[in-house]
C-alpha cells in the first residue's frame, strides 16, 4: 500500500500538491496575516544564520566562489516566500544549501517544511538530497570544520 496522499477516484497526489498549502491560493498568492508574519521569521532567521555562517568562511574561498555563494543563497533565501505554493523551490534549496553557506539558514527551513508536509516519494526525495548535501557541504566548505569532532 502506498504511504503518498491519494485523491478521490484512486490517483495519487503530485508532489506540487503534497508539499502545497491549503491555506495559500496559488492563483492569487493570498496569504493570511500569521502567514506573513511566520514568513517573514522564518525569512529573518534564514538570512541572519546564512550570514553568520557566510561570515565564518567567507576568508577562505576567492572571489569567484564568494560571488557564487551570494547569488544561491540569495536566491536560497527568497525562495522562501513561495515555499507554500512551489513545492519545487523546496527541493532547490535544500541542494542549494549543500553548497552555499548563505543558503543555510534557508536550507534548514526548507527541510522542516519538507519533514512537515512532504509524503511518499517527495520526502524520500528531499532526503537524498539532505544525505548529499551533508556530505558536499564540508567538501566544499572546509573551512568551517568538522561536522562531527
Amino acid at each position: 500500500m502506498s504511504s503518498e496522499p491519494v485523491q478521490p477516484g484512486g490517483r495519487l497526489v503530485p508532489w506540487r500538491q503534497v508539499l502545497a498549502d491549503g491555506e495559500w491560493d496559488d492563483r492569487g498568492g493570498n496569504r493570511s496575516s500569521r502567514n506573513r508574519v511566520v514568513d517573514g521569521a522564518l525569512f529573518g532567521f534564514a538570512v541572519v544564520m546564512g550570514v553568520l555562517a557566510l561570515a565564518y568562511v567567507w576568508h577562505s574561498h576567492g572571489v569567484v566562489v564568494n560571488s557564487l555563494d551570494l547569488a544561491i543563497g540569495v536566491l536560497a533565501c527568497l525562495a522562501l516566500w513561495v515555499r507554500r505554493s512551489r513545492p519545487g523551490a523546496v527541493l532547490a534549496t535544500i541542494a542549494a544549501a549543500a553548497f552555499s553557506p548563505l543558503a543555510a539558514g534557508a536550507g534548514l527551513v526548507a527541510i522542516c517544511t519538507a519533514a512537515t508536509r512532504a509524503r511518499g516519494r517527495a520526502l524520500a526525495a528531499a532526503v537524498l538530497v539532505i544525505a548529499a548535501g551533508s556530505v558536499v557541504f564540508p567538501i566544499v566548505n572546509p573551512a568551517m570544520g568538522e561536522l562531527v569532532p
